[in-house]
Parts: structure tokens; C-alpha cells; sequence
């Protein structure tokens, strides 16, 4: 019969519980335990960034959250989806990957929080990424999570509001 003990039991699958569930199982003499209520990441629409909209609002794959009435929208509440599937928000965000603007990390750690300015945690975003096409000072290369550019950068409002301003 197969052991049911374990040295640790992580609950929820998202991007930390997988993360610290392989850093733990690194060591052969722990056994861990990583439990996800949702299933895998198999479904063909979270590999496609067209299907970010149907895996956001399919309680298969996604915890369908409102938020309390907000003020400041007339008393109208947001929907918040949250991953409910192996690799959590990670897995239903259209396969995207962004950071953070270096002034915002500068600023938690202005305000106090030791350890959290952009150049402090750069060497983690770098540990994270296997960046391509080539290593940089702002990229790593061999790190478990695979990023590229876009290959058509997307316009930004204000491009596209000059766009429409120019034409005749």
C-alpha cells in the first residue's frame, strides 16, 4: 500500500504552490504533497491567447469572483477571476508575462519594505526566465519559465489616438 504521510502538504496549485512544491521535492528525502482543486492545464485554450476570454469566464478553469460595490463605479462590482487549474492566475492570463514598473518596486521599498526595490528583485525576475532570443542584463536564459517578445507590439492609445488625429 502507498505511503499517505507527508512532510508537506501545499494547498493550491498556483504559480507559489508549484514553485515551492518543486523546490521542496528537489531533496529525494521529502515527500510533498501539492493539492489544486481545478484539474491541468491541458485545455487547448489556455496554449492560445484567443482563448483567454473563454477560460476566464468557464468555471472549469477559473473561480468566478465579484468584488464588494465599489464607490468610486457607481456602487457596480468587478468580476475577479482567479485560476482554479494547475498553475493557477498563470494559467488563464492569454499567456501573457509582464513586471512591474521599476519605480513601483522602488517605491514599497522607500516605504519600507527592505529587500523589494527593482534592483533587488531583478535577479529573481532573471532566475524566473528563459528569455529569447538572447540573455541581457534585464533577462535570465535559463530559468523555468519560457518569454519572447511579441512578435507585433501592440499600439498603445496614445499611438493609435495620433493615428487618428493625423488622417485627413
Amino acid at each position: 500500500m502507498e505511503r499517505l504521510d507527508f512532510d508537506y502538504v501545499i494547498v493550491g496549485g498556483g504559480v507559489a504552490g508549484c514553485i515551492l512544491a518543486n523546490r521542496l521535492s528537489a531533496d529525494p528525502n521529502r515527500r510533498v504533497l501539492l493539492l489544486e482543486a481545478g484539474g491541468k492545464d491541458t485545455s487547448p485554450l489556455i496554449a492560445a491567447p484567443g482563448g483567454l476570454l473563454p477560460i476566464m469566464l468557464s468555471g472549469a478553469h477559473a473561480w468566478r469572483y465579484m468584488s464588494a460595490p465599489q464607490a468610486h463605479l457607481d456602487g457596480r462590482t468587478l468580476y475577479l477571476p482567479r485560476g482554479k487549474v494547475l498553475g493557477g492566475g498563470s494559467s488563464i492570463n492569454g499567456m501573457a508575462y509582464d513586471r512591474g514598473f521599476h519605480s513601483d518596486y522602488d517605491r514599497w521599498a522607500l516605504a519600507g519594505n527592505r529587500g523589494w526595490s527593482f534592483a533587488e528583485v531583478l535577479p529573481y525576475f532573471r532566475k524566473l526566465e528563459s528569455y529569447a532570443p538572447a540573455r541581457n542584463a534585464w533577462h535570465g536564459s535559463d530559468g523555468p519559465i519560457q518569454v519572447t517578445r511579441a512578435a507585433q507590439r501592440a499600439q498603445t492609445p496614445a499611438t493609435a489616438a495620433s493615428a487618428v488625429t493625423a488622417a485627413p
